[in-house]
């Protein structure tokens, strides 16, 4: 089948048309690529890509300049509004594309006026939901009915999305007082009653396997069960292990979880599942609203799993291939050092991979290109022989110029990297 070649030779973003005076300027993204055949739908969705990436950076540079407000995305909840509000700007943008030689170029622009049209009606959209929200959250408290945590959260949640002046209390006459601050006041009185109770807070047991007993957990407020929260654990690099609700006695009970692959003495977190709360829209933990939910954690002491090894590499044409990356000593240390499994001494093992590695290249005439491909095939066996997980894909593939001096060193290296990483995601999978 004849492939279409193209090559990006530019991405182009017009920060702005015009210096920035008492009117604002428009938004703007454009994408360059140029071809060497006729346009179709994959040319034209890379152009778009391009643009609209640059569409962004710019629209966020429009919100500094109108508003004022650098968004710290290093916060999950204000990099969500800001994400949303720029694809909103993106979804308004109009498109125009041209073909001028081998130069197929796109360019998307939102004009000053639809601009703040879009800002205007994100913030309404939040003031509305969270002022209402609150209104809710500040009855059930005084009441002592609902669900004052999930109200509460969302209050915060929604009040953090405006994109311009924080917003008041509704009928405070007290200067300063906003809704943002009195939710997380209020929350946090409430938060700091919480308690989480289990029989045990050791895990014990083999990476990979299940649970040797369940795990139950009991969440209170003061002396009242939390029934309906929904609770999720993860490992300190932020892998999700698992997602619970408690019943009507507060009570949540976890059966079903797998060890994960990780060291003796890892720590598992436990916290609300505070993105449930907001339907899911977003993942955040309680530092991003500005909670402080009391830590609990549970502690992994486990065996490590035994591990035999068959790996070959291939080569489909004359490449020649390095020592250390045809050997098997490499994949070995990183087992044992990053997915904390035991090399198997003997031909008993708790797991066995087979791991066929195959490099080859190509050359294209048209592009005066050399393209290096390294395919994986892996098979993962329990000790009695059942295969427990299986994966073949592609996992570099990389372009130099033919007749240009290019060293392979850095490209297996690279490989290497991205073999380990399939190999663990396999793992973290199972």
């Amino acid at each position: 089948m004849k492939k279409n070649v193209y090559c990006l030779c530019a991405i182009l973003a017009i920060s702005s048309f015009f210096p920035f005076t008492a009117f604002s300027r428009p938004v703007s993204g454009t994408g360059i690529i140029r071809i060497s055949a006729p346009v179709n739908n994959e040319i034209k969705d890379i152009s778009y890509a391009a643009a609209a990436g640059y569409f962004k950076i710019d629209c966020i540079e429009w919100l500094k300049e109108e508003t004022g407000i650098t968004v710290d995305t290093l916060n999950a909840v204000w990099k969500y509004h800001l994400s949303t509000f720029v694809g909103n700007c993106l979804n308004k943008a109009k498109q125009d594309s041209s073909l001028s030689g081998h130069d197929w170029k796109v360019t998307l622009l939102l004009s000053s006026e639809d601009a703040q049209k879009t800002l205007k009606e994100y913030n309404s959209g939040c003031q509305a939901q969270s002022t209402q929200i609150w209104t809710t959250f500040k009855s059930a408290i005084e009441n002592n009915t609902g669900d004052v945590f999930k109200l509460g959260v969302q209050a915060i949640f929604f009040s953090m999305g405006r994109l311009e002046k924080t917003l008041d209390v509704p009928g405070s006459e007290e200067p300063g007082s906003f809704l943002v601050d009195d939710a997380r006041k209020t929350m946090q009185e409430f938060v700091n009653k919480i308690t989480i109770s289990s029989p045990s807070f050791v895990i014990s047991g083999k990476a990979g396997a299940d649970l040797n007993e369940p795990l139950v957990l009991k969440i209170k407020n003061d002396t009242l069960p939390m029934a309906g929260l929904k609770i999720a654990a993860s490992t300190p690099s932020g892998k999700k292990l698992f997602s619970g609700t408690t019943d009507s006695n507060g009570v949540l009970t976890i059966s079903n979880l797998k060890i994960p692959f990780v060291s003796k003495g890892t720590f598992m977190y436990l916290e609300p599942d505070f993105g449930a709360l907001v339907n899911g829209v977003c993942t955040f933990s309680a530092a991003d609203i500005g909670l402080k939910f009391p830590e609990q954690t549970f502690l992994f002491n486990m065996v490590s799993p035994s591990f035999s090894i068959d790996y070959k590499v291939t080569a489909a044409n004359a490449i020649e291939i390095p020592k250390n990356f045809s050997g098997n000593e490499f994949i070995k240390k990183y087992l044992r050092d990053s997915c904390f499994l035991s090399p198997a001494q003997g031909d008993n093992a708790d797991m066995f991979f087979t791991i066929v590695t195959q490099v080859s290249s190509y050359s294209s005439d048209s592009t005066e290109k050399t393209v290096y491909k390294v395919d994986n095939s892996v098979t993962i066996k329990d000790a009695s022989g059942k295969v427990i997980a299986e994966k073949t894909a592609l996992v570099l593939e990389k372009a130099y110029e033919t007749n240009s001096n290019y060293s392979l060193g850095l490209f297996f290296w690279e490989a290497a990297g991205k073999s380990y990483h399939m190999i663990r995601q396999m793992l973290d999978d199972m």
